[in-house]
């Protein structure tokens, strides 16, 4: 499954038609391809009581829509285990993203929302699976390091659920790496 994902990613990239008029990488038409891990610190009744740190893996390709305005695509997989409870997560779902301020600039704040759907895998006292949501909040700050390459950190929230009473959330710290294609 993850080898189909990673074949459609690299056709999604190689397939997309690039168009050389723009004057940076904030540029409409623009496109952008990123990808990060993340360090978590979770609670709530869908997470051990005593809390779980997790290590989530994502990837996000979109295209700039307007001036410094990206929508686009995130995929995850997220591995928590802990106390003898383990739980895996594949999600996928839009992302949208806004950098703030003058986009001459090397250095620019972010916004970022967005809404997944999820597959998971549990066990905990007895084993679970099936789909669940989640919604994620952020900001952070991307420098450009060359004209197509970005470092970014970012801080932000997820809220999750599986069903009406399994329900947690995530403050998240990441940094990771961007690509910009223009």
């Amino acid at each position: 499954m993850f080898r189909l994902l990673g074949i459609t990613l690299l056709l999604i990239i190689i397939s997309s038609q690039t168009v050389f008029s723009q004057k940076n990488a904030f540029d409409k038409k623009s496109k952008f391809l990123a990808g990060y891990f993340s360090l978590s610190n979770a609670n709530g009744s869908l997470y051990p009581d005593d809390g779980v740190t997790n290590i989530k893996f994502n990837a996000v390709v979109g295209a700039f829509i307007e001036k410094g305005l990206i929508l686009g695509c995130n995929f995850s997989l997220n591995r928590v285990s802990s106390c003898g409870y383990s739980n895996t997560q594949f999600a996928f779902g839009p992302q949208i993203c806004y950098f703030l301020g003058d986009k001459t600039k090397n250095t620019l704040p972010y916004i970022k929302g967005g809404a997944s759907l999820m597959y998971y895998r549990s066990s905990w006292l007895f084993s679970q699976k099936g789909p669940g949501t989640s919604f994620h909040l952020g900001a952070g700050v991307c420098h450009l390091v060359s004209d197509t390459i970005g470092l970014f950190s970012e801080v932000s929230y997820d809220d999750d659920e599986i069903s009406t009473t399994e329900k947690g959330t995530k403050f998240n710290f990441t940094v990771g790496i961007s690509t910009f294609i223009f």
